[in-house]
């Protein structure tokens, strides 16, 4: 998926924040009252109380001094006489959430939470609501429902506060959540703003009453939702419906058939625009309504299908209220082994048209039989389930390969390669070359006849990588038959290579093939239509660890998404580890030691298990690299040594984790950096 760069942190993860017994300062007159109940942070969430769906401050059936919040990064909590009962809520306690300064432990996601009765949702009008007492405006407010064993969430949910000084009343809308989950928490976080930290006192604090969750029933005999689950639920229970698909047979339980994720609501509807393009009576609607850009949906098919070179394409009608809104048509398989995102732009709006989406970088050793649909695939395009954010689509025609015709030989899996020998030419007849290399998210590289010959260049035989319509990280990826280390006097890797246009960035990756180690260095090329020689100066590597894997990502850029035509077309050849530097002017060949600490944001983000992290060190210091969740666990803990100066890359695999925001801290000596990233499931 497409990139979200966000601004490096402040420091992270001081330990919560106990109990703030200090009122700010407006409130100073209640420092002395009886009725101020501090209210205990417990060390297990376990011994939390549960509330009723609907309750306020002022019940005295609670006792508020016994675990019943979970406060979180400096969020603390107090029950306290009403400050301003002069309009808008009149009860005689409220509940006082102050964030406490950041010098002190507070977080920009100092927040709280609580448990619930175990509740469904039961329509697509179930709303959250809360009466807030905020010091300012122009801010806002987090809530989201959670289940206590993290594995479900509804994703982050924002409303605006609008009035200064005053109660008022925040609904958050939750029509979207899945009716099938069981909920039981709540978390609220008010005024995240990451580039703002909190301040504490009287800016910080808010007043807060009248918790209540409508349209929900209990779950200790809910009514049959008609839902078929959570995304990444192994007990999902989807219809499966046959290819092509059009939505005119209504025997089919269409109710069961989509299931959206994060604020994506898919239903089959009466066509409201049928016109001379597309007369159907029925069509798909999508209606988007999240603060989370990826909110979308997926179906399953009946039948697994595949791609090969004359048949790649995917064509749908689509009706959309806007043009320019790029629509990630993502491949999958149901149990979640693989996946191929491909990208189209809506080229006019409020009248239908057919788009294509290419897969010609997809394997055809992998057979495919879900699609994922994510309308507005763009950072910042959360939706607000108006007009504006509502989509129809209908006929949608997978261009397939025959399914019992001859596959082309390669790798299924990684596990299917070939080694390679280094030096890496592709002069040996014998080697099966079509087992060398294992594309990815649309990268695909194979051998074939040299297509210009020269002097610097005159091999029989070269590689050549295709980026087709993934993401812009796609690449290929070949494993060593010996393990390589990286010599100190002659650490560069080069590579012949003929590129179809000047300065396109080319990332050379050294890993292990279990994934305990990356290094990785992007240089670029210098001409066009003509063979040159490449360096990565891999020095930062280290010198004793042990490589057998080299992966190529060409054109690694945002923006960098490829159409598998001439121009995402490169052709290398001779690649040779531990050779010196080649003597060249070009300041963009010579990889320098960084000149800044800087830990980069991870790619893919958002991911699903796993993301690649990378940062600078320009020079040798001892490195802590961990990833927490929003409540400051730690869930990983990935570097932990002294290390030289370099750009370095781990793997992280989030496969035991539920989705959600994660954050990862890196210690480089004295520098602490933080970024953002996501996991959807």
């Amino acid at each position: 998926m497409l990139k979200n760069c966000i601004t490096t942190l402040i420091a992270l993860f001081l330990p919560f924040a106990v109990l703030l017994a200090q009122a700010p300062a407006p409130l100073q007159l209640f420092s002395d009252v009886p009725d101020t109940i501090a209210i205990a942070i417990p060390e297990d969430k376990a011994d939390m109380q549960d509330f009723p769906l609907v309750y306020n401050i002022d019940d005295v059936d609670v006792d508020w001094t016994d675990y019943t919040y979970f406060a979180f990064e400096g969020g603390g909590l107090r029950r306290v006489p009403n400050p301003d009962q002069s309009g808008g809520n009149e009860t005689d306690f409220v509940l006082e959430y102050t964030k406490a300064a950041s010098a002190d432990g507070g977080q920009p996601w100092g927040g709280f939470e609580y448990h619930l009765e175990d509740f469904v949702t039961t329509t697509d009008e179930t709303v959250f609501r809360l009466n807030v007492w905020s010091p300012r405006d122009g801010i806002r407010a987090l809530m989201k429902l959670e289940t206590r064993d993290d594995q479900n969430s509804t994703g982050d949910q924002f409303v605006d506060v609008t009035v200064s000084e005053g109660w008022s009343t925040l609904e958050w809308d939750l029509g979207h959540v899945s009716q099938s989950t069981v909920w039981d928490r709540v978390v609220i976080i008010m005024d995240l703003d990451t580039n703002n930290p909190p301040q504490g006192g009287a800016r910080d604090t808010w007043y807060l009453d009248d918790f209540e969750l409508l349209n929900v029933e209990s779950a200790d005999d809910p009514s049959d939702p008609g839902d078929p689950g959570d995304p990444g639920d192994s007990d999902l229970d989807l219809v499966r419906i046959p290819l092509p698909v059009d939505f005119e047979d209504q025997s089919i339980d269409w109710d069961n058939v989509f299931l959206g994720f994060e604020g994506a609501h898919v239903d089959v509807i009466e066509n409201p625009q049928k016109d001379d393009d597309n007369d159907s009576d029925w069509v798909g609607r999508m209606v988007k309504n999240a603060d989370i850009y990826w909110a979308g949906a997926f179906f399953w098919t009946e039948e697994t299908f595949w791609f090969d070179e004359e048949n790649h394409t995917i064509t749908m009608d689509v009706w959309s209220p806007r043009s320019n809104v790029g629509i990630n048509l993502k491949l999958e398989q149901s149990d979640g082994s693989g996946e191929f995102d491909s990208f189209a732009v809506t080229s006019t709006s409020g009248e239908w048209e057919t788009m294509t989406w290419d897969y010609s970088g997809a394997s055809p050793q992998i057979d495919w039989d879900q699609l994922t649909m994510i309308f507005d695939f763009h950072v910042g395009q959360d939706g607000d389930g108006g007009p504006d954010w509502t989509w129809y689509f209908d006929n949608i025609v997978v261009n397939h390969a025959d399914p019992d015709g001859d596959r082309p030989e390669g790798p299924g899996t990684p596990e299917d390669l070939h080694p390679v020998s280094l030096p890496l030419d592709f002069e040996d007849e014998e080697f099966n070359w079509n087992f060398a290399f294992f594309g990815f998210e649309g990268g695909h590289a194979a051998r074939v006849e040299n297509p210009d010959k020269s002097d610097l260049n005159d091999s029989e035989w070269v590689g050549r990588m295709v980026k087709g319509s993934g993401p812009f990280w796609a690449g290929a990826f070949m494993h060593t038959d010996e393990f390589f280390t990286i010599d100190q006097g002659s650490p560069y890797i080069t590579m012949k290579v003929w590129s179809p246009r000047t300065d396109v960035p080319v990332l050379m990756k050294i890993e292990q093939q279990d994934g305990a180690a990356e290094f990785e260095v992007v240089g670029n090329t210098t001409t066009s239509g003509e063979w040159e020689v490449m360096q990565w100066d891999m020095s930062g590597a280290g010198f004793t660890t042990q490589w057998d894997m080299v992966v190529m990502i060409f054109d690694f850029r945002e923006g960098g998404s490829g159409d598998a035509g001439e121009n995402f077309t490169w052709y290398f050849d001779d690649l040779e580890v531990n050779q010196e530097a080649i003597p060249t002017s070009a300041d963009d060949l010579v990889q320098e030691v960084p000149a800044d600490f800087e830990l980069r944001q991870n790619y893919p983000n958002p991911f699903n298990p796993a993301t690649t992290i990378s940062y600078d060190l320009p020079q040798a210091v001892q490195v802590e690299l961990q990833v927490y969740n929003v409540l400051g666990q730690r869930v990983a803990s990935l570097v932990s040594e002294h290390q030289q100066a370099g750009s370095y890359t781990v793997n992280f695999d989030a496969s035991r984790l539920s989705s959600g925001t994660y954050l990862i801290r890196m210690q480089a000596g004295e520098h602490t950096f933080t970024r953002k990233m996501m996991l959807v499931k």
